[in-house]
């Protein structure tokens, strides 16, 4: 489960649910030439996902863009007419609020580029009307929340690597096959009872 801040085009006096329709709408699109202005704003868009966020993997469909964050696997999707970023709820203490941070950082910065709102569902509230503070707290409460559900995962503990299944940059390596020589008294002990005792050795005749 994620918490999701979605980018449509907003009118004054427009409701967020005529808004969100108006876009479903426009989605619908078929002329690559209205679809590809309405992606214009994708190369600053990549931009300020490096400058805020770091490190990004870019995909391109037709008619959409994608950019996903391989640490915080914070996603956007961009339709031109529309967007949405999706955070899931997998952290717990600072890391959330970092993640969180990020997030609202990264939606601010879409607002800019593309003249799009970004709403946030879970609280029913636009970005420009909260602080980063009460964007914080929202994410927290949807991850407490989600956490008590049955099929929720557990969040990601401070200093702990994501699980390799959700990165696909990653991979756990095979254990490998121990050293034939072991440090430390265990060791010494341990390879002095597998050996056989040595027999005395004896001299030859004539020299004794």
């Amino acid at each position: 489960m994620s918490h999701e801040v979605v980018f449509l085009p907003h009118i004054l006096g427009q409701t967020w649910a005529q808004a969100l329709a108006a876009a479903r709408t426009a989605a619908r699109e078929e002329d690559p030439r209205i679809v590809a202005a309405r992606l214009e704003p994708w190369p600053d868009l990549v931009l300020h996902a490096a400058q805020i966020l770091g490190q990004i993997q870019e995909y391109r469909g037709r008619g959409q863009r994608e950019l996903v964050h391989p640490v915080t696997r914070l996603r956007f999707t961009f339709f031109g007419e529309d967007g949405v970023i999706a955070l899931p709820y997998w952290y717990d203490g600072p890391v959330a609020r970092m993640a969180a941070t990020m997030a609202f950082r990264f939606a601010r910065a879409v607002e800019e580029d593309t003249g799009l709102a970004a709403y946030d569902p879970q609280q029913r509230t636009p970005l420009a009307e909260m602080g980063l503070e009460k964007f914080i707290g929202g994410y927290l409460r949807g991850r407490d929340k989600a956490l008590r559900q049955p099929q929720a995962r557990g969040p990601v503990p401070v200093g702990r690597e994501l699980p390799t299944a959700r990165s696909s940059s990653r991979r756990e390596l095979t254990e490998g096959p121990r050293p034939r020589k072991q440090i430390g008294k265990e060791a010494a002990a341990e390879q002095k009872a597998v050996q056989p005792p040595r027999r005395p050795r004896e001299l030859p005749k004539g020299r004794r």
